[in-house]
């Protein structure tokens, strides 16, 4: 993981994929993530920079609408609770 430091970053793409963020300022950039390393962030401020899911990371989406459209709730509820219950990267699969 790249550690990124004290930058302000205006008007651009940035891939979030396994980097590291401490004391960054991010305005009206477009934040992607592809499904690689989740990215860490230390008291960075966000200002107009939605994050776009791509490649992996929207396949993901997508294959929890089905899971849910079939009738698999359970299993998508679970992952939502495992997120609301703690702010750290899981440590073992969610099911």
């Amino acid at each position: 993981m790249a550690l990124i430091q004290f930058r302000e970053f205006a008007g651009e793409t940035i891939p979030l994929d396994g980097q590291e963020y401490e004391s960054c300022t991010f305005r009206d950039c477009n934040l992607t993530f592809s499904g690689g390393l989740p990215p860490m962030f230390y008291d960075c401020v966000f200002l107009n920079s939605p994050v776009e899911l791509v490649e992996a990371a929207l396949n993901t989406v997508g294959f929890l609408v089905a899971m849910w459209t079939i009738g698999h709730e359970a299993f998508v509820n679970n992952i939502f609770n495992a997120i609301r219950a703690s702010k750290q990267f899981p440590d073992r699969p969610i099911n």
